[in-house]
């Protein structure tokens, strides 16, 4: 039976308000394979999240009181920054717990959700104290994007375009091609540029 502690983009539990609930049904429909350790919990999202140690040493503080190992698991729920937050106290606890990431926003999956950096701002700089340890798992589930706020829906497009504007001419040229449905918010195309 593989241990799991779920912590939630608060968000997340915003925009979704029966994720909680809905966490623990499918855990409770898979006893004997997963145990959930303790209800899921709120973690804040958002940059301004980032800028103190605090949110990162609740994550911890949890973990460590849970009991969980290196055989565990710690599932994150959210956008970059509470990934970023999760990620970096689940890297630090016992040199590493097994971290599974579930982004939800345009840019955590086709970003930060899928890369292998953990971090939050410190002294003034951003990303200063972090680690790079790439997550055991990764799910993308693109019901996420239906209730994003489109100030970060647009945010994602923007990563997508200054990705291939560096490095992917193809994935420019339908980025261009597919402009209006993207702002149109047309989940097939999402998905492939995402996907891409």
């Amino acid at each position: 039976e593989h241990r799991v502690q779920v912590f939630i983009d608060s968000g997340v539990i915003e925009a979704w308000p029966d994720i909680c609930d809905r966490v623990e049904r499918y855990f409770s429909a898979r006893r004997g394979k997963l145990k959930l350790e303790g209800p899921p919990l709120p973690v804040s999202g958002g940059e301004q999240s980032k800028n103190n140690r605090n949110a990162a040493e609740s994550v911890m503080e949890s973990i460590a009181g849970q009991h969980l190992c290196r055989q565990s698991y710690v599932l994150a729920i959210g956008g970059g920054s509470a990934l970023d937050i999760i990620g970096l106290a689940a890297a630090l606890v016992h040199r590493g717990v097994r971290l599974v990431r579930l982004p939800t926003t345009v840019l955590s999956q086709n970003d930060s959700g899928v890369g292998v950096k953990n971090g939050i701002d410190a002294y003034g700089v951003k990303n200063f104290a972090g680690t790079f340890v790439p997550p055991f798992a990764v799910l993308v589930d693109f019901d996420f994007l239906s209730t994003l706020p489109q100030k970060y829906w647009v945010g994602g497009v923007a990563e997508a375009f200054k990705v291939a504007i560096i490095k992917d001419p193809d994935l420019f040229t339908y980025l261009c091609n597919n402009a209006e449905a993207l702002r149109d918010r047309e989940p097939v195309v999402m998905e492939q540029v995402i996907r891409r």
